[in-house]
């Protein structure tokens, strides 16, 4: 799997998340919005075990939720 680095687009896109859970009052995790903005500026889908980090409810990221067996 490749990794990604954290690119002026993904920073930009880390900024502009950050702006929206600091205006809704949402604390989020640092690493939580990293790993969020890496999947939406370059459009993939989150996959997480972490229902709680609710990375889906940030605009323009999509984030599926896998269930631990």
């Amino acid at each position: 799997m490749p990794i990604e680095p954290y690119s002026l687009g993904v920073a930009r896109v880390h900024a502009r998340l950050a702006v929206e859970a600091m205006s809704t009052g949402t604390s989020r995790s640092a690493y939580d919005m990293m790993i969020a903005a890496t999947a939406a500026a370059t459009n993939r889908i989150l996959l997480t075990t972490n229902a709680s980090a609710a990375c889906g409810e940030l605009s323009g990221v999509q984030a599926e939720v896998l269930p631990i067996a």
